[in-house]
């Protein structure tokens, strides 16, 4: 079943480690969340240097016990990068 999860932004200023890259002043959405199990499975759009550079990645975290899915979205990328500032 698909639930549907409000898109938004987030940048880090300087350099952040994506774990096979690290990117400068990166912008990044979430463009796939995925609950597996204990799991939550999120597939990031990243772009670099005002959009030039377009990269994607994947992160993986221990879903907690949310229900609301955005607000689940939101946990898992603050917890993934503390310094990453929404986008409004």
């Amino acid at each position: 079943m698909a639930y549907a999860f409000t898109t938004k932004q987030w940048a880090v200023a300087g350099e952040q480690d994506f774990g096979e890259f690290k990117l400068l002043n990166p912008i990044f959405s979430v463009r796939n969340v995925q609950i597996v199990d204990t799991n939550v499975y999120l597939v990031l759009d990243i772009s670099e240097n005002g959009g030039i550079f377009k990269h994607n990645t994947h992160i993986t975290y221990a879903a907690p016990a949310e229900t609301d899915i955005n607000a689940l979205v939101d946990m898992v990328v603050t917890s993934a990068f503390p310094e990453a500032v929404g986008l409004e």
